[in-house]
């Protein structure tokens, strides 16, 4: 998950922050959950269904390489985004395509691998678990457990959606040789570590959670994986305050059984809406209709990104302060800001003398340089707004 300094949270309401944890709860989750589960039914329906070794391992490469692909030109995209903004939404948003199509390859394709080499055994989940997790430690890549919903959700940028960090950061030395292999670590041992974890974590409830029972258990999980994260939502803030006070072993354990936790919750409440999702919509036509649809209301609400992973998020160093415990959820907490910002624009303006020029300097913009467009139409002085976005709001 990603890394903020600690106390960043501290000037938006309370209000607004349950606003945004129910959001991605009972918005975001469900929405991410069923366009990735309409994406690994019909990548499983169409692709090689009769020839499954082969087929597992095309969908595998293919969207791995296209996956590659991708991180290598993330910033030229960020760069082109930059210079076009009117038409950058419509780039974005058809590269956003493109890579939720690329991701559910490469998750399918070696999920699908591991139950075919692996077997469907308990023993065999166990070991991706563990596998996954010791990778992720050695590596310094812990964070990359928990990159998704219900544990993130905010508005689709462009640094955001090509942001493919890398563990060494190779880009920032000039070699394109060792950039290269530092992007191939993120495709082929960051995001495959992930995998095995999900798959682990994933696969052993199907075993041992009234297996003969499909609509009891996908309760069950629904049920489990939602407590646990409103359970997650109410102690961050706590645990990042404790967390901060101890020493960097202690730091390590406690920030890991944290990571544990929401992975664990992530997976259960996914798997529960999986269940339901096949039970509801058992036919192809129906299954593509949903699929199509949860993405079209993604974008509407300009939270494709959330259905997209890329890079690699390292872990910070573990003497210093650097809160990892709380999640990046601030998608109404953007439009709140903008709008405390551009009301105290209006102000400003109306207090000004004739012929004095505005001045913005305390302002940002974070959604209105988002969505421009509709942004203008909203907020006829946003051409005056010329400032870099901070992290809070001014005092």
């Amino acid at each position: 998950m990603p890394s903020y300094p600690a106390g960043t949270p501290d000037r938006i309401p309370h209000w607004v922050r349950l606003l945004d944890h129910v959001l991605a709860l009972t918005i975001a989750c469900p929405l991410v959950s069923l366009l990735w589960c309409g994406g690994f039914f019909l990548t499983d329906t169409y692709i090689y269904p009769n020839d499954k070794p082969f087929g597992y391992w095309l969908i595998f490469i293919v969207g791995s390489m296209l996956s590659l692909n991708v991180h290598i030109h993330c910033d030229s995209l960020i760069a082109i985004s930059a210079r076009c903004p009117d038409s950058a939404q419509l780039l974005q948003r058809l590269i956003g395509i493109v890579l939720i199509v690329t991701i559910v390859f490469q998750w399918d394709g070696l999920w699908c691998l591991l139950d075919y080499y692996l077997g469907h055994t308990q023993i065999s989940c166990f070991y991706c678990w563990a596998l996954g997790t010791v990778v992720l430690c050695l590596t310094g890549c812990r964070n990359n457990m928990v990159t998704g919903v219900p544990f993130m959700c905010r508005h689709d940028r462009a640094e955001l959606l090509f942001a493919a960090t890398t563990r060494f950061h190779a880009k920032s030395y000039g070699s394109r040789l060792w950039s290269f292999c530092d992007q191939l670590f993120s495709i082929f041992v960051v995001q495959p570590s992930v995998i095995l974890i999900w798959r682990g974590l994933w696969n052993i409830q199907d075993y041992t959670l009234l297996p003969k029972d499909p609509v009891k258990s996908a309760n069950i999980s629904c049920l489990a994986g939602t407590l646990v994260t409103i359970v997650l939502y109410l102690l961050q803030d706590s645990v990042a305050e404790i967390t901060l006070a101890l020493r960097p072993c202690a730091r390590f354990g406690v920030e890991l059984v944290w990571q544990q936790l929401a992975v664990a919750s992530s997976v259960t409440l996914w798997r529960g809406q999986w269940v339901w999702f096949a039970l509801i919509f058992e036919e192809l036509a129906s299954m593509w209709f949903v699929t199509l649809a949860a993405g079209w209301i993604l974008t509407i609400l300009n939270m494709g990104g959330l259905s997209t992973q890329l890079g690699a998020v390292p872990d910070p160093p573990l003497d210093i302060r650097t809160d990892v415990i709380r999640f990046p959820i601030d998608y109404v907490a953007q439009i709140y800001k903008t709008h405390v910002q551009y009301t105290a624009l209006i102000k400003q303006q109306q207090q000004q003398q004739p012929g004095q020029r505005l001045s913005t300097s305390p302002l940002s913009k974070p959604l209105l340089k988002t969505n421009r467009g509709t942004a203008k139409a909203l907020y006829p002085l946003l051409d005056e707004i010329q400032l870099p976005l901070p992290d809070s709001l001014p005092s």
